[in-house]
């Protein structure tokens, strides 16, 4: 029902077929050519959406210099992005994202019929890996594992070691949060790799 045209314009309908009008298609005609909602907009707002999906579409104007309307045209009709948890993430999963997200998801779990619970021991779910804990990791030569798209992001698991840093750093006393980190920062140095 919702679908329907109107009544009134049906009769303006019929009023144009009867006045020679062919196509129901709309008649090209002159309008001012888009300037905000465009192809090299839409590649730079997915770069930087894709760089931080907690940004905003204030945000996204500022830095695209384009009306906050023009942005959410460009976000949730071109790149068909919607917010989930203050994330933005596409409306659905593209062929190649299930792919993706079917080998992810098979490699996980011969990885875990490979080495059960050591492997789940080794994984820690976080929101966001950092550009520097990456760097340190691939100077570790971590494997790191395929995991599917807007996932939490798997790294390995750190947990064990509070435990050890808690017995080594138990009656300690600290003025200031810099002593703190200075402190565990030393732990760690102490540390040999095979710890880690």
């Amino acid at each position: 029902m919702g679908k329907c045209l109107s009544r009134t314009r049906v009769f303006e309908w019929c009023k144009c077929f009867r006045e020679g009008r062919a196509r129901v298609e709309n008649e090209p005609h002159d309008r001012r050519p888009r300037t905000s909602v465009t192809e090299p907009n839409s590649d730079c707002a997915d770069a930087l959406i894709h760089e931080n999906r907690h940004i905003t579409i204030k945000e996204l104007g500022a830095m695209l210099s384009i009306s906050v309307g023009s942005v959410e045209d460009t976000v949730k009709y071109h790149l068909h992005y919607r917010k989930v948890n203050a994330r933005w993430v596409p409306r659905t999963l593209m062929d190649m994202n299930k792919m993706v997200c079917m080998q992810a998801a098979s490699h996980l779990l011969h990885q875990f019929e490979d080495k059960g619970d050591a492997f789940l021991k080794s994984i820690v779910t976080t929101d966001e890996i950092a550009k520097t804990t990456m760097e340190t990791l691939w100077k570790l030569k971590w494997n790191l594992l395929t995991h599917p798209l807007y996932s939490p992001d798997l790294a390995p698991s750190d947990f064990y070691l509070f435990r050890r840093l808690k017995s080594d750093l138990q009656g300690m006393r600290f003025v200031d949060n810099e002593a703190i980190i200075q402190t565990v920062q030393e732990w760690i140095r102490r540390k040999t790799t095979s710890l880690f």
